[in-house]
């Protein structure tokens, strides 16, 4: 999705038919493949590995409307995320929804939204089931991931992992708008706290 990430959402690049391999993803931006005119199964095996659904308008543009999911098992250093580590990830001031945002941290074994003392491992904008995430002064939000809540970080603004467990997140934007889909706006990339 964006040049030197982690952040990926192949759907928006190569679209939901699976008939041409994802594009490689270089420092001069997506360098689509020539079409090949056969689906390829390991691509789409690996998108319905972590969700059990698509719709065409997930790799349209249509700003305000429906919804775009950015994915990521990786931190800033290219390594997995790590149940027993604390990340961070700051996402800039005017998050480009006109509907709400979410993160929600899902099991690498299960696919399931992981299972932990906190019950919901999501943060978000809205405040059910539990209390939005509230922004930083300069209007930017950083959510964390981890197994305990950081000291000074409120309750909204964290979500648990668990030690011994893989994880990977969605970032969810219901009604897109258009930084988005031109990428004047980009989360941060998640970083690991030491």
């Amino acid at each position: 999705m964006y040049s030197c990430s982690a952040w990926s959402n192949f759907l928006f690049i190569s679209g939901s038919e699976f008939e041409t391999p994802i594009p490689m993803i270089t420092s001069e931006g997506a360098k689509p493949f020539p079409a090949t005119g056969y689906r390829t199964l390991d691509a789409r095996s690996a998108f319905f590995y972590g969700v059990t659904g698509i719709t065409p308008a997930m790799a349209m543009r249509l700003p305000g409307i429906g919804s775009q999911y950015l994915f990521a098992m990786l931190d800033s250093k290219k390594e997995y995320f790590d149940g027993a580590k604390t990340y961070k990830v700051t996402l800039p001031k005017g998050i480009p929804e006109a509907n709400f945002w979410s993160f929600t941290v899902y099991d690498n074994q299960t696919r399931s939204m992981l299972d932990t003392p906190q019950r919901y491992p999501r943060a978000g904008s809205q405040s059910y089931p539990s209390p939005a995430a509230e922004a930083d002064t300069d209007g930017s939000t950083t959510v964390y991931f981890g197994p305990q809540q950081p000291e000074g970080v409120k309750r909204g603004n964290w979500i648990q992992t668990l030690p011994g467990r893989g994880w990977f997140m969605l970032l969810r934007l219901y009604g897109p708008l258009e930084p988005f889909f031109t990428k004047a706006w980009r989360p941060g990339e998640v970083e690991e706290v030491r």
